[in-house]
């Protein structure tokens, strides 16, 4: 077997360096957070697989492209959902849409850090490696 792999990555936060402000007042993020999301080759349509169905239950239109921002929390729900079952029981697709995939994972990691808001964080955090760097 090949040990050939696609590595989809993608980042969220800026990095703008404006610190005297808060952040979504006229500052950067505190966070920037890099996502990368590794499959085998064999299986690189994986991922596909999950934004199309989002495509399709939320009925988004094929030609913009979904950012975890601009996600409502069903979507962002359904997202980490399935994630989850990706992750643990890869499935077959017809789409590969990955960095669309790496980037609504990231944004999902990125809000956790950024405001502190982790419920979706939490369900998926134990399927996940993260490592955390910090900068002066």
């Amino acid at each position: 077997m090949s040990t050939d792999v696609t590595v989809y990555l993608d980042e969220s936060g800026d990095l703008g360096w404006k610190f005297d402000k808060p952040y979504r007042q006229g500052g950067s993020s505190r966070y920037l957070t890099i996502s990368a999301v590794l499959v085998p080759k064999h299986k690189n349509h994986f991922p596909g697989r999950v934004i199309k169905r989002l495509y399709q239950k939320f009925e988004w239109q094929k030609s913009v492209e979904q950012k975890w921002t601009s996600m409502n929390n069903t979507q962002k729900d359904f997202f980490c959902a399935k994630s989850i079952e990706l992750i643990n029981n890869p499935q077959d697709s017809s789409m590969n849409k990955g960095v669309q995939y790496a980037d609504m994972l990231c944004g999902m990691i990125q809000q956790h850090f950024e405001d502190q808001c982790g419920e979706r964080f939490k369900k998926i955090e134990k399927s996940i490696k993260i490592k955390k760097l910090f900068f002066i």
